[in-house]
C-alpha cells in the first residue's frame, strides 16, 4: 500500500512540474503600448526624466556618447553610435521637460550597461523629433541575457505623450536599441522595473487538485 501510494505522489509532483513551466515559457517577453498598463505589470520602477539636463537643452548642446546616466543608486550607458547625445528642448517632451535624441537620422540609440537597475522591465516615450514633434515609424527593441531579440514597432503621431513602448521579461534585460525611418528619435522618460510577480494559473491548481483527489480515492480504496 505504502509503495501504491509513493507512486501517486510522484504522479502528482509530474503533472505539478508540466503546468508550472507551461507557464514560465508562455509569459517570456510581454510588449506593450499603453503606459498605464506597463504600470500596472511592472514594481520597483525607477525613473530617468533627463530633467537635470536642461542646461545642455537650452544651449542647444550635444554631450559626448556614450553618455553615463547615474539615477536612484545604479546607472546605464546611452550611446549613439559613438558620435554624440543630442540634449532636446522642454517644447515636445511628454514630461514637458527635457529628452535626449540622436545628432543623426541614422544613428541608433542604445541603452546599455545598466548596473544596479531592475532590468526585467524597460518602458518610455519615443517619438518622431526635429525639434518639433513628426509623425514617424520607430522600432524599440530589448536583447536579454539568453540573446533573445524582442522589437515592438511603433507609428507615432504628432504627440510624442501618444507613444509609449515598454516590455517586461522573465529574464534579465541586457540592452535597449531604438531606430527610425528617415527622422530624429526623441525618448524622454525612460524607466527600469521589474516584472511584477505573477501568480501561477488557474490551469495549475486545477490539475494539482486533480491529481489530490486522485491520490486520495485510490488510496481509501
Amino acid at each position: 500500500m505504502l509503495k501504491r501510494f509513493t507512486s501517486l505522489i510522484t504522479k502528482v509532483a509530474f503533472f505539478a512540474s508540466l503546468a508550472t513551466v507551461g507557464s514560465s515559457v508562455n509569459a517570456a517577453v510581454i510588449s506593450f503600448t499603453d503606459e498605464a498598463s506597463f504600470s500596472l505589470s511592472t514594481s520597483d520602477s525607477v525613473l530617468d526624466t533627463f530633467n537635470d539636463l536642461i542646461s545642455f537643452a537650452d544651449g542647444g548642446d550635444t554631450l559626448s556618447s556614450p553618455l553615463t546616466r547615474i539615477i536612484d543608486s545604479g546607472s546605464y550607458d546611452v550611446d549613439i553610435d559613438g558620435i554624440g547625445v543630442f540634449i532636446g528642448s522642454q517644447s515636445i517632451a511628454p514630461s514637458g521637460e527635457e529628452y535626449i535624441s540622436n545628432e543623426s537620422v541614422v544613428d541608433t540609440i542604445t541603452i546599455s550597461n545598466i548596473s544596479g537597475l531592475p532590468t526585467y522591465a524597460l518602458g518610455g516615450f519615443l517619438f518622431g523629433s526635429n525639434l518639433t514633434p513628426i509623425a514617424a515609424n520607430l522600432t524599440a527593441t530589448i536583447f536579454d541575457l539568453d540573446g533573445l531579440a524582442t522589437s515592438l514597432s511603433l507609428s507615432c503621431d504628432l504627440n510624442p505623450a501618444n507613444c509609449f513602448f515598454g516590455f517586461t521579461s522573465s529574464v534579465a534585460i541586457e540592452r535597449l536599441e531604438l531606430s527610425g525611418d528617415t527622422n530624429f528619435i526623441g525618448l524622454d522618460d525612460l524607466r527600469f522595473a521589474n516584472a511584477a510577480v505573477v501568480s501561477a494559473p488557474a490551469s495549475f491548481y486545477i490539475v494539482v487538485l486533480g491529481a489530490i483527489a486522485l491520490v486520495l480515492r485510490r488510496y481509501k480504496a
